[in-house]
């Protein structure tokens, strides 16, 4: 079961972002997690940690879809 939290990192053509996705007690939660090269869709928040730059951002997941696994 996975209760912890998970973080990824988002990398596309506009950048790179950290994300955070909050710990969940339902057994097939590890199974919904994205691995490498996955494409996914991510509702959530975005924190601006830093208004000075470079600027610190994170988003925190409140869902995550696997669009297109690569495996």
């Amino acid at each position: 079961m996975l209760y912890g939290r998970a973080a990824f990192i988002l990398d596309d053509e506009t950048g790179i972002l950290p994300l955070e996705v909050l710990g969940h007690c339902n057994p097939n939660a590890y199974d919904g997690l994205p691995q490498d090269g996955d494409r996914v869709r991510v509702t959530g928040i975005v924190e601006v940690m830093s208004s000075h730059l470079p600027r610190q951002v994170r988003i925190q997941a409140m869902s995550l879809q696997v669009i297109n696994p690569s495996n």
